[in-house]
């Protein structure tokens, strides 16, 4: 290759936009999920991202990995907002100051994108310091706005993931610096073989009226809510419960015990961490999404993306969602009650729940990626 021409595509790599990713690294959730998908975005539209992780968590360095995704291990010893108390917070965000603003001035980041609150801490002060925009990404609500006024300080940009985030963002953030932005989806193909597998694994049989939870599995989730609604249910020695995901091992042992109690042993399967989670909507007949003041609820979408109905708690961003007995049901947050015959009507009613599939994969389809993608580079060129 010509000298001349290395020299103008070495400077045309420079001039591009630089997205910095950091990531604690410490987990594997719904926000990387999100996080990944705009990436593969904003490669599409010329614009270079790095990925920083602070710590190397096997799952999340592994799909990073297998998505061809070149990260930077960054360790420190410990991130602000590790230890909740203020003295602690303002001292770990000094320490790593000089380490962060050093990484930006090396890397000529443009603009760093945080995803975390540990992370949105940490990087914003030394984006401000470096003059680098920092766009503080709030994926859960703030339950004080007077005490984070300070985000108006630290950040360019304040994106929220739904309605019910945005309306508790601080009163200070004025309209042009705040965006809400619903988290981006793709259609998973289904992979027939391997849910039969998991299927014969779990002895699930093709009479079995499947209920499933997906997410962490502690306490503020209220899973034992849908565990103590199955005995009232008429056609309850059908139904099978699949629990998939991480938990706190205390709460993990209060539902098992209660499941005991119940005589569910046999029908309750604890599955922990699952990586391929379309795995288990496309075999699921139904999905339970029981936790309170949701953010954004991912795995309703998720559900939806499978045609796989969901009945969540009358609570946080739910409702933003589903729109009762169109797509979706709802029922008040901790009434067993209540959720026990939304159970049963869905079971009951095939012609509900027919509807209910075909409407909430017609609402999956409104949450694309490129409509993400679009709104955060209006937020990036503001």
């Amino acid at each position: 290759m010509p000298t001349g021409l290395r020299y103008l595509i070495s400077l045309l790599k420079q001039l591009r936009v630089r997205v910095l990713f950091p990531f604690v690294g410490d987990s594997l959730g719904g926000s990387h999920k999100s996080t990944l998908l705009l990436i593969e975005f904003l490669e599409t539209k010329n614009i270079e991202t790095i990925v920083v992780l602070h710590q190397r968590y096997e799952p999340l360095s592994r799909l990073l990995e297998e998505k061809e995704i070149n990260f930077f291990l960054l360790p420190t010893s410990k991130l602000a907002g590790s230890d909740p108390s203020i003295p602690n917070i303002v001292f770990n965000i000094i320490r790593n100051l000089i380490p962060f603003s050093v990484f930006l001035l090396k890397h000529r980041i443009n603009i760093v994108h945080g995803n975390d609150l540990r992370i949105n801490l940490s990087w914003s002060l030394p984006s401000l310091l470096t003059f680098r925009k920092f766009v503080w990404h709030q994926r859960t609500v703030l339950s004080n706005s007077m005490f984070w006024a300070f985000i108006r300080l630290l950040s360019s940009h304040c994106i929220a993931i739904s309605r019910y985030v945005f309306e508790s963002l601080p009163k200070n953030i004025p309209e042009t610096a705040k965006s809400m932005v619903y988290n981006p989806f793709v259609s998973i193909k289904k992979e027939s073989q391997r849910i039969n597998e998991i299927k014969q694994g779990l002895q699930i049989k093709d009479s079995d009226f499947i209920i499933s939870y997906l997410g962490r599995v502690v306490k503020e989730k209220k899973i034992d809510t849908l565990i103590r609604s199955i005995p009232l249910l008429q056609e309850s020695p059908r139904v099978k419960i699949l629990i998939a995901g991480k938990g706190e091992e205390n709460y993990l042992k209060y539902l098992k015990e209660l499941s005991k109690d119940l005589i569910l042993t046999n029908r309750i399967h604890f599955l922990g961490f699952v990586e391929n989670v379309e795995d288990y909507l496309w075999l699921s007949d139904l999905v339970v999404c029981p936790g309170p003041k949701e953010g954004f609820g991912r795995v309703v979408v998720e559900s939806m993306m499978t045609s796989t109905p969901v009945i969540a708690s009358r609570s946080g961003a739910h409702t933003e969602i589903i729109q009762e007995r169109e797509n979706g049901l709802t029922y008040k947050l901790d009434d067993q009650e209540e959720l026990k015959d939304k159970i049963q009507e869905l079971i009951n009613n095939q012609e509900l729940y027919q509807k209910i599939k075909i409407n909430s994969n017609k609402t999956f389809q409104s949450f694309s990626l490129k409509k993400h993608g679009d709104s955060i580079l209006e937020i990036y060129n503001s």
